[in-house]
């Protein structure tokens, strides 16, 4: 089950949400893709030669990484992301045939950087259900993560370093906190917890808007429910005199 990353194009991917999901107890890394503005024209048909160009051009920001992300397994990053969820019952991860007590969760996530390189954005369809009634779905929904940016002059150095220890680590870090997030909601109902309104956020250097609820909010990030139902974790953006609380100095770079 320690298959490598498979690569899809932005472009081109099924979403999150969109068709059917395999069923399987290993989550699984759909790709590592570089995110491209598509405005809306690409989309035509008879634009399918510019779209594809415009794709060779946004996929080239994963060029100083594709050893890295060749040798770097889904199950690698389980084995990384699971450790950080740091909740009371430990979770394991078992494989496709196994059968026993207690809860699965199953997770369909695909993973974004930046044309700036200065961000990863997580994008994970998740459901939660008991192992011995996997037709009965607890929870399930969509989880955006998008991570704080990266500062630097040269990024690629950065995130491809000691074999890609930032690129695994901020990787691991965004599936462990769209987990928690996933294991939060199964056990409320975030629905209904503030009025509708327009957060401004920053993925990467870029500025992005959603309207959406406030779940809750702490060390410059908010949680926020879309009006798609998903729920998204990002980066607000913040005038500049911002001075985060002590608690927010402990090291935890994406706190539940």
């Amino acid at each position: 089950m320690a298959r490598n990353i498979r690569w899809l194009h932005a472009s081109t991917q099924r979403r999150p949400g969109q068709g059917r999901h395999r069923r399987t107890r290993y989550p699984r890394i759909l790709g590592l893709v570089a995110a491209v503005a598509t405005h809306g024209a690409i989309v035509e048909t008879s634009k399918n030669k510019e779209k594809t160009r415009l794709q060779e051009e946004a996929d080239r920001v994963l060029d100083p990484y594709k050893e890295v992300l060749a040798a770097f397994s889904y199950r690698e990053l389980m084995e990384r992301g699971l450790p950080l969820l740091n909740i009371a019952s430990a979770p394991a991860l078992i494989a496709a045939t196994d059968v026993g007590d207690g809860w699965i969760v199953e997770s369909f996530p695909v993973f974004v950087m930046t044309q700036d390189r200065s961000a990863l954005v997580l994008e994970n369809a998740l459901s939660i259900y008991a192992a011995k009634t996997p037709t009965v779905v607890r929870y399930r929904n969509i989880v955006k993560v998008v991570s704080n940016a990266q500062e630097g002059e040269d990024l690629p150095a950065l995130w491809g370093a000691a074999e890609g220890k930032l690129l695994k680590e901020e990787s691991a870090l965004l599936f462990a906190h769209s987990l928690r997030l996933l294991l939060q909601a199964a056990g409320i109902a975030p629905s209904g917890v503030s009025a509708e309104r327009t957060f401004r956020y920053s993925e990467g250097k870029e500025q992005r808007m959603e309207r959406a609820q406030l779940v809750r909010e702490s060390c410059g990030r908010a949680v926020i429910k879309t009006l798609r139902g998903w729920l998204m974790s990002v980066p607000l953006r913040l005038p500049a005199e911002y001075s985060p609380p002590p608690e927010c100095n402990n090291g935890e770079r994406y706190p539940a």
